[in-house]
């Protein structure tokens, strides 16, 4: 069984997604695997040069905020951008999953929705908090300011938007609360594999 596991910026799915990896899963990072495609992948890197010229790279590594500005800016660039990148990370999260040989798998991804990769796996889970949490978390992880935090908000989805989407949806306040919920949709899933 395939499962995605989405949320917002500063919702808290790579803390999901670390419990999961503790507890035995293996976990795809599909925003990760993005990044090291960019900088590794000669085909990916060609093309995206040829979009944004060769400021796009500093020093053979991918120039991070200079395309976060890009493409910030120009909407039609991130959905160039996303062209090139997510065909990219299809092909090699399918290649992982080939690899693999559990019967739960999970697949991490900010734009889980945005992109319609969500139609491809068997369930997904959604990780939420606060807009006011979420906020704070950022500013401390990131030391950038509120306002920086809102504009990259507002650019996903919204909340509303994404629970519609989703087979389930863990409110994250606090550790030991996601822990528990998190462990609850897995023995459901679990309960789904062995009846079906």
């Amino acid at each position: 069984m395939k499962i995605g596991i989405t949320g917002g910026i500063g919702s808290g799915k790579t803390t999901a997604c670390k419990l999961l990896e503790k507890w035995g899963y293996s976990v795809y990072y599909s925003d990760e695997r993005g990044k090291f495609l960019m900088e590794n992948d000669p085909t990916v890197r060609l093309k995206v040069e040829q979009l944004f010229g060769e400021t796009a790279y500093a020093n053979g590594r991918l120039n991070r905020s200079f395309l976060a500005d890009q493409i910030f800016k120009s909407p039609e660039k991130r959905k160039q951008l996303n062209a090139i990148v997510h065909p990219a990370v299809k092909r090699d999260y399918e290649k992982w999953l080939q690899e693999r040989s559990d019967s739960l798998t999970f697949k991490e991804s900010a734009l889980l929705f945005e992109t319609g990769a969500y139609k491809e796996l068997d369930n997904t889970i959604l990780i939420t908090a606060p807009e006011a949490v979420r906020i704070a978390r950022v500013v401390q992880r990131d030391g950038v300011s509120e306002e920086a935090v809102r504009n990259r908000m507002n650019a996903q989805m919204s909340e509303p938007e994404k629970q519609r989407l989703a087979n389930h949806t863990i409110m994250n306040t606090d550790i030991f609360q996601m822990e528990a919920q998190l462990k609850e949709i897995l023995n459901k899933l679990k309960n789904q594999l062995t009846s079906s």
